[in-house]
């Protein structure tokens, strides 16, 4: 199951689902799903990649402090209005391939939790 996340973003919402392995000597891998979905000019449209990173962290008794170095992710699926999109599909009829939120976070993003416990 992992963890979930549900974050605002412009005219829309980023859920993230996921599995962070948090190693002994303060680095961390995360791997799972990224879906961005939302509203633009009222249609609906709803991405999701396979995402794969890997960062570093502190704690103490008070707070979890992660950095993200490094994340990779995939495109599995598109939809808009309803329609499903094949990401191979867009790349043989556009000659590019389906952006990625490779640079969508820049390399060192970083964020910090209370501890409700230290155990």
């Amino acid at each position: 199951m992992g963890e979930r996340l549900q974050l605002p973003i412009t005219d829309g919402t980023m859920h993230v689902q996921g599995v962070t392995n948090y190693l002994h000597k303060g680095k961390y891998n995360v791997a799972g799903t990224i879906t961005v979905e939302g509203l633009i000019d009222r249609k609906s449209y709803k991405f999701t990649y396979s995402a794969i990173g890997a960062g570093t962290w502190t704690a103490d008794r008070k707070s979890l402090s992660i950095s993200l170095t490094n994340m990779k992710t995939i495109p599995k699926t598109l939809n808009i209005e309803g329609l499903d999109i094949s990401p191979q599909l867009v790349t043989k009829l556009t000659g590019q391939p389906v952006p990625t939120l490779n640079d969508a976070y820049p390399e060192g993003m970083s964020d910090e939790f209370a501890l409700q416990s230290f155990t």
